[in-house]
């Protein structure tokens, strides 16, 4: 039988997964066929970038720490919080925001905003910011997390009340696992935490970095669907323009030894020679290390059958039990 693949996005490298799945024809690699759907959207999306709030909000812009630092400050919490204030002058083509949100203002459909943040905390911190004036400004604030009950993840779904406004602050989790599908408005910090790896003592934590074009791109997709949207970044477009096009796969900066072990449950060879085969392959000294560690904790052998091998071991009964949580084997 033939084993058919269709991989489908809208932000991914297509001319590297193509290579990928290049198939011989005549001592050749044909890379994969590349289709690309060129409908134009229904709803136009206009994006917004840092200098281009400065006249609204100078002072508040002045206040912030410089770019390169991947960084949510207070000040960026507190601008945020102000570009969402001002979107009822966007709805209401007014030049001022109104006094109060009261009953004449009930019939108003006001947009879902779905605000992008690096993590748990930062939710938090930016939600308290809003909770300051969610009741005079009539906000109804949602945080998203993986961390969030399955019914919590549902009320963000839930059309808000005649005359409110649904804020949803959220982490990546947004960005392509669930769709949210009245947001008209995205406001994006632009920042993501990775899995981060010290390379000498094997250990790795979550560091807060900026996000990816291709991620950008994704939370910019979230808005525009059902009416016109605008996307708001809180960085400049001269800094967005140095971003990296796309994030660096775990694989390669993170540790392997979950790779490592699930390569030895499939009993399909060495773990170097299966990982050579990856998208984006490891690098050899990496594996070698990682398995080194494995070794040292007891979740390989030092030999491989009968013969001593830096690059393979036989797998052990705590190797059997570590490759099936999804934790380090630290």
């Amino acid at each position: 039988r033939t084993v058919r693949i269709i991989l489908m996005s809208a932000t991914i490298d297509v001319d590297k997964f193509a290579r990928y799945y290049s198939t011989p024809l005549k001592g050749f690699l044909i890379p994969a066929p590349i289709l690309s759907i060129s409908e134009p959207p229904r709803y136009d999306t206009k994006i917004y970038y840092l200098e281009q709030l400065t006249i609204i909000f100078k002072d508040k812009i002045a206040a912030m720490k410089p770019e390169p630092d991947p960084v949510v400050t207070v000040e960026m919490c507190e601008l945020v919080v102000e570009v969402i204030k001002r979107l009822d002058m966007v709805e209401t083509n007014t030049g001022h925001l109104p006094a109060s949100h009261d009953q004449h203002n009930s019939s108003l459909v006001r947009g879902a905003v779905l605000v992008f943040v690096p993590g748990i905390l930062e939710i938090e911190n930016i939600i308290t910011k809003m909770r300051g004036c969610a009741q005079q400004c009539r906000w109804t604030i949602f945080p998203l997390h993986s961390s969030i009950t399955l019914e919590e993840q549902k009320e963000a779904f839930k059309s808000s009340a005649p005359g409110y406004r649904k804020l949803i602050v959220a982490t990546n989790i947004a960005e392509s696992s669930i769709t949210v599908p009245d947001v008209r408005y995205v406001v994006d910090l632009c920042l993501t935490k990775v899995l981060h790896c010290d390379p000498v003592p094997n250990f790795t934590c979550l560091k807060m970095a900026w996000a990816s074009k291709a991620s950008c791109d994704q939370r910019a997709g979230r808005t525009g669907r059902t009416s016109n949207g605008r996307v708001y970044r809180i960085i400049t477009n001269r800094f967005y323009q140095k971003l990296s096009t796309y994030s660096t796969p775990e694989m390669v900066r993170c540790p392997l030894s979950l790779s490592v072990l699930k390569t030895k449950r499939l009993n399909m060879g060495q773990p170097a020679a299966l990982l050579a085969l990856a998208l984006d392959p490891p690098n050899i000294a990496d594996i070698a290390r990682t398995i080194l560690t494995l070794k040292q904790l007891g979740c390989l052998t030092v030999s491989r059958g009968s013969r001593a091998s830096a690059l393979d071991g036989d797998m052990t009964h705590l190797g059997n039990i570590a490759a099936q949580l999804p934790l380090d084997p630290h």
